[in-house]
């Protein structure tokens, strides 16, 4: 290790470190992980399942504070490391060969996640660990405190941890690779087979959210294939597709334990989807605005009705049905971020079938809510509370199959099964044709006060109204926290106004127009462009004023 990946300085205490020779770590008395696992990210919050702790101590087993700890992965050349970690506290030492570092804090602890996919799917994997852990204190060389096996959630090493890694994950197992496929070896007992253990990682991993994003890759492949469809239909409607007959609205007696009401997905294909192998998807349940939801209709783990949804496999649906069942339901109360009358569902499942028609509606998934605890011991109340749900977006995940590659780390051979294009769809402002009722329309509800799910990518909605004579709202969606400049021009490509401009969170957002520029001076009728400019992405929109 050279000295550019020292710390400078050392935080320790007299009282718990009597002698320089007693601060240095012992690999004796300090702790490494079993197995590293490498994800994306949620802004700056940790995916749980890939905390990992080293411990760093002395040789009177006496935790050290400052240490600087050091994990490389030169050794894991199936493996590519993410060129930023956002995670607080962690930083990137280098790309070539990768390694990252924290220091340790009070407790001798340093904690990582750290962000990385897979640069080669079918390389060959060594079989034994591959990643070095070391620690220094100050100017002192650093001690090697042991190897550690490196697995990756993130199977496609693009756009995060989500069902087309689940898919990868399933097809290593079935069909490509061996047991010494380390990559995959999530629970870190030294062998990749279909068991507990590896499955329920992964399955936690995807099920408990997977991750948003991974990050720009040392290795230079692209970290985000996705692309917006702008004009897709989403539709939500119970017992049946909307436009074959499904209702917008359901109502229940709420006195019996017994059957269920299906809440039917659909969406109307955009141009040139196909070879689609799953989706992911999330829904809103909105009630009664100003007090808390409903107990019936808390669905998280350990709520009253934990357990009362299932994604269908073959809902009873007339119009075409592309689902093929589901890795997981899995719901939020509150959501993170609003008030408690709201709760957020996230499904994630396959599909089945080739290509897709453009403009026809098909069946993405069905939601099966059940009857229990709506009366006698151990109800919930509720039942009968009015709820409004909202299909927020849906992400179509394309890729090939589990193909046979023609050879070891032959990339190619494999094509779309390793990296797909994506589309994603969400709700705009005034959007109805994605919201449901039971038992009525909530207290204080309105389809523009539910905002999107985040975007896999950046959008921009239609301007409302458009044209226009008095003030124009423009909605727009940032996948990521960035920089953004948001402005209107004219037809000669001069800025007449700027809206937005400097750093805004990941999320919807809103902004408007009065019609004037920037001295405040009324513009001529005619025709002018919207153009939020993010990050390299620029996106426009037409804006037609009246006089």
């Amino acid at each position: 290790m050279t000295a550019r990946l020292m710390v400078l300085a050392l935080a320790v205490t007299g009282a718990s470190l009597p002698t320089a020779a007693s601060a240095q770590p012992d690999p004796a008395n300090s702790a490494v992980p079993t197995v590293i696992r490498l994800v994306g990210k949620k802004g700056n919050t940790a995916d749980p399942a890939g905390l990992f702790q080293v411990v760093v101590r002395d040789v009177n087993n006496v935790p050290i504070e400052g240490a600087k700890v050091v994990v490389e992965f030169g050794g894991c050349a199936q493996l590519v490391i993410g060129s930023e970690q956002l995670y607080p506290g962690v930083a990137l030492e280098q790309c070539d060969p990768p390694a990252v570092s924290a220091l340790t804090d009070v407790s001798g602890t340093a904690s990582f996640v750290v962000m990385g996919g897979v640069a080669h799917r079918l390389a060959p994997e060594p079989v034994g660990p591959c990643g070095v852990i070391r620690a220094s204190v100050g100017k002192d060389p650093p001690v090697d405190l042991g190897s550690v096996r490196v697995a990756a959630f993130d199977q496609d090493g693009v756009n995060g941890v989500g069902w087309n890694d689940y898919r990868l994950f399933l097809c290593d197992f079935n069909l490509l690779l061996g047991p010494d496929h380390q990559r995959s070896d999530l629970d870190g007992d030294g062998f990749v087979v279909l068991d507990a253990g590896d499955l329920q990682l992964m399955t936690s991993a995807v099920c408990g959210g997977g991750s948003d994003r991974s990050a720009a890759r040392c290795d230079g492949e692209p970290e985000n294939l996705l692309r917006r469809a702008d004009d897709g239909d989403l539709y939500l409607a119970w017992n049946n597709c909307r436009g074959e007959g499904g209702s917008t609205t359901a109502s229940f007696a709420c006195n019996t334990n017994s059957g269920s009401h299906f809440l039917i997905a659909s969406f109307r294909a955009p141009a040139g989807v196909d070879a689609l192998t799953g989706f992911e998807a999330e829904l809103a349940v909105v009630g009664d605005a100003g007090v808390d939801l409903a107990p019936w209709w808390r669905f998280q783990a350990g709520g009253c009705r934990a357990g009362a949804i299932t994604l269908l496999s073959s809902p009873a649906t007339v119009c075409d049905f592309i689902g093929s069942g589901g890795a997981c339901a899995t719901s939020e109360y509150p959501e993170a971020g609003t008030v408690l009358h709201q709760q957020r569902i996230r499904l994630t499942g396959g599909t089945v079938g080739g290509g897709l028609t453009a403009g026809q509606e098909y069946a993405l998934f069905g939601l099966q809510i059940n009857h229990t605890k709506t009366t006698g011991a151990g109800s919930c109340t509720g039942c009968n509370q009015p709820v409004a749900l909202v299909l927020q977006s849906v992400r179509l995940i394309g890729g090939g199959s589990c193909n046979e590659p023609a050879s070891p780390g032959d990339r190619a051979s494999i094509g779309a099964a390793v990296i797909s294009e994506d589309v994603v769809m969400n709700i705009t402002s005034g959007s109805s044709g994605a919201v449901a009722y039971w038992q009525g329309v909530p207290s204080g509800f309105s389809i523009t006060d539910v905002p999107a799910g985040l975007a896999s990518t950046d959008w921009l909605a239609p301007p409302a109204p458009n044209p226009a004579r008095g003030g124009v709202t423009f909605r727009f969606g940032l996948a990521r926290d960035a920089r953004v400049s948001l402005a209107i021009y004219d037809l000669a490509g001069r800025r007449v106004r700027a809206l937005e401009g400097g750093t805004l969170p990941a999320g919807e957002h809103v902004a408007t127009w009065d019609g004037r520029g920037e001295r405040g001076e009324r513009l001529a009728g005619g025709l002018y462009f919207l153009r939020l400019l993010s990050g390299d992405r620029v996106l426009t929109r037409p804006v037609v004023r009246m006089r």
